[in-house]
Formats: structure tokens, C-alpha cells, sequence
């Protein structure tokens, strides 16, 4: 008869666990919204993108710069898993609030969306695409999302490179990401918008290939793995992606705290450039 609470037991523990990961994609605390706004003429800075911004299964960048610029409201409009449709779908949110500074932070899921069936089927899945996405489909998305803000908002718009998706810059998943990325700061200036080189710049401090194994089909488990260590055994994210051998990436695509203090110093430098010109 043993057998029969431990079957309960594993009923329980699947659907909490299901509860818990389902929890992952709800909006932010501190989402844009147009009530919440403090009307007391502080700059409002909305950080627009997906789980790289929204920051629970990332370090937070976000909250860095907001302890440096305690003179600006900053929302969070960071959700797990989107893409650049989903964005598009969510952009009025933002235009509601008439922020003075966005931030831009989009493409991973473009391009692991490519990359294997497996992520193909989890954005289904998770309802954040309708049609299967390529290159020319992000390319217009993202110049309408450019375009959007700027003729809707009169905004400061800082475009982020996206990081990289593990940590060997010869995987195949980083050369379609570079492809990627040469769009975002082609387009960034053409526009004439901030462009924050995030990419280059981790880039810059890592080596070709890191001594971590290539892993890159075991994301999605991975990712899982690093929210438990970090949620339930309360691992830093340093130290979850130092264990896999990483310099910078917890589970292959999202930010530990090293690369979130890169990520929020770069921003900062041009809040603070911004804020010296006057603008």
C-alpha cells in the first residue's frame, strides 16, 4: 500500500511544479501601467523585452540602474519567452505611459525559435507566435517596433544587442545570432538611436570557446535546473553558471550578476550622457 502515497506524493509535487514554472510568466510587479505612474515630473524609463530584462530566471539588470538614478521611475516590461511578435502585441502598454527613456532588448527567442524543432514547439506552446518566425519576419517586426515608438512616443530609445546564446562563438546558434545582431545596429543607426553594444562587449571578455560542454539542446532543462538551484538551494547565478564552466550565461542564454552589472553600466553611462547634454 506504500506505493499509493507516494503516487499522491508525485501528484502533488508535478502540479506545484507546474504552478511554479507557470509562474514564471506572469508580468512583472513593477509592469508598465499608466495608473501607477508618479506624476511628480520624474523621467520614466521602461526596459522593454523579454526574460533577459524581466529577470526572474536572470540577474537583474533593470534594478542596478534604478539604484543609480534614484530620480527615475523605471518599470519593468520584460516577459519570459517573447519575441519580437509578442512584443508588438504588448506595445501599446508602453506607448500609454509616454516614457522619456526605453530600453530595447529583443531577439534571443527569434533566433533559438529557429534553431531547433524542440524551441519551435515550446513558443507554440507557450502561445507567443502563431506562424513559424525566420529572419525577414524579425527584421520587420523590429523596424515596427522602432517605428512605433518613435512616431508614438518622443522617447530616448536605446537599442540593446542580444547577448550570446552559449558561450562557444562557433556554435551554429551564434552565427545565426550574429546575423541577428548586425540588424539591430544596422537598424539602431539608421534611426539615429542609442545602440548599446552588450553582444561585443561580453564578447570582448571571453574566450572563442568556454570549457563548458556543448549543451545547447539541453536549454530548456537547463534553464529549469538553474531556477531551482537558484529559487530552492539559493545559488547566485554566478555561481550556478561558474558551476557549468560559464563565464556569463546560467543555462546558455540567461544573464548571471557579472554580465547584469556590464549590461546595467552600460545603460547607465548613457542615462548619465543624457542627463549631461541636457536632453
Amino acid at each position: 500500500m506504500l506505493f499509493i502515497p507516494i503516487i499522491l506524493i508525485l501528484i502533488v509535487a508535478i502540479i506545484w511544479f507546474k504552478q511554479y514554472e507557470n509562474s514564471f510568466f506572469k508580468k512583472p510587479k513593477n509592469y508598465p501601467d499608466f495608473t501607477k505612474i508618479n506624476h511628480q515630473n520624474k523621467p520614466i524609463f521602461i526596459a522593454f523585452g523579454d526574460s533577459l530584462t524581466q529577470a526572474n530566471m536572470s540577474a537583474d539588470w533593470l534594478s542596478i540602474v534604478e539604484k543609480k538614478q534614484p530620480e527615475i521611475q523605471f518599470f519593468n516590461a520584460g516577459m519570459n519567452a517573447d519575441l519580437t511578435d509578442t512584443l508588438l502585441t504588448r506595445i501599446d502598454e508602453i506607448i500609454e505611459c509616454q516614457p522619456h527613456f526605453i530600453s530595447l532588448l529583443i531577439g534571443s527567442n527569434d533566433v533559438m525559435a529557429i534553431t531547433t524543432e524542440k524551441r519551435l514547439k515550446r513558443y507554440y506552446d507557450l502561445g507567443k507566435i502563431k506562424q513559424d518566425p525566420d529572419f525577414d519576419t524579425f527584421k520587420a517586426n523590429y523596424y515596427k517596433i522602432i517605428q512605433t515608438l518613435k512616431s508614438e512616443t518622443t522617447a530616448k530609445i536605446m537599442v540593446v544587442s542580444i547577448p550570446p546564446i552559449t558561450e562557444n562563438w562557433l556554435h551554429e546558434v551564434n552565427a545565426k545570432a550574429d546575423k541577428y545582431a548586425d540588424f539591430i545596429k544596422e537598424i539602431a543607426l539608421a534611426e539615429n538611436l542609442i545602440y548599446i553594444p552588450f553582444r561585443e562587449k561580453l564578447k570582448s571578455n571571453m574566450p572563442e570557446k568556454s570549457s563548458q560542454i556543448d549543451d545547447y539542446e539541453n536549454s530548456v532543462a537547463l534553464i529549469r535546473m538553474a531556477g531551482f538551484k537558484r529559487n530552492f538551494l539559493g545559488n547566485s547565478w554566478n555561481e550556478i553558471a561558474h558551476s557549468r564552466h560559464a563565464k556569463y550565461l546560467t543555462d546558455n542564454i540567461h544573464l548571471n550578476e557579472d554580465a547584469a552589472e556590464i549590461l546595467a553600466e552600460m545603460i547607465n553611462k548613457e542615462i548619465n550622457k543624457m542627463f549631461s547634454n541636457g536632453n
